[in-house]
């Protein structure tokens, strides 16, 4: 949550600006521990941005996790205690999408919940497989070595699928091209030819006929005709 205040400092001077905690009782105690007396203590309503209301083009993306998940196994395995690490990764991060996860992230894990649960609050982002794991690292005592793991494995996805989206890549575009080229020959090369056909006395072969109507041009063929 995010929480816009008033305060003042020891010296007398007053002071505002905003700050994120899972409550208000919590934005309370972090004031206090900043040595700021309170006046005014407010929630503070987030207007909706282009990227809250368009999710699927700013969202979180496969990369994001796997740097996401590289950072967590580092910080973890240097001793460094999850919430703190989710702080600092959230306060190092610049993209919103992964921003707000890490926040949610570490609120969830602040009140109480697991790492694993809070991932779990976010299927969207974090896979059943991505799950199973960090709950099975949280239950030996190895988190920091599972989300090793799991960084290796979603690297090695993420490169077949990059070399599989490489390799439709050329196929699609011919696929493409010649989807145009047809329709330009079936909807203006065609009926413009059926007029020389007609002024010969013929008519078009049936199974061209055919492929016109099926393109539901027939009726600018009558035009030119």
């Amino acid at each position: 949550m995010l929480f816009k205040y008033i305060a003042c400092k020891a010296g007398g001077d007053v002071v505002t600006g905003t700050m994120e905690a899972s409550t208000e009782q919590r934005a309370e105690e972090l004031l206090w521990q900043s040595e700021l007396t309170i006046l005014s203590l407010k929630r503070k309503t987030k207007i909706p941005s282009v990227r809250d209301l368009l999710p699927t083009f700013f969202g979180v993306k496969r990369d994001d996790v796997i740097n996401f998940n590289r950072d967590m196994a580092t910080l973890l395995g240097a001793g460094i205690a999850i919430i703190p690490t989710l702080v600092m990764l959230h306060e190092r991060t610049t993209k919103a999408s992964m921003k707000n996860l890490i926040r949610d992230l570490w609120i969830s894990v602040e009140t109480g919940s697991s790492f694993s649960d809070a991932c779990a609050k976010h299927p969207t982002v974090f896979s059943p497989f991505y799950l199973r794991l960090t709950k099975v690292g949280e239950e030996v005592g190895n988190l920091e070595q599972m989300l090793q793991q799991i960084g290796i494995q979603m690297s090695k996805e993420a490169e077949i699928m990059g070399k599989v989206r490489s390799a439709l890549t050329y196929p699609a575009f011919v696929l493409a091209v010649a989807f145009v080229a047809v329709v330009a020959l079936v909807t203006f090369v065609v009926p413009a030819m059926s007029g020389l056909f007609e002024q010969f006395g013929g008519d078009l072969p049936l199974l061209t006929r055919i492929i016109v109507a099926s393109f539901g041009v027939t009726y600018y063929m009558k035009l030119l005709a």
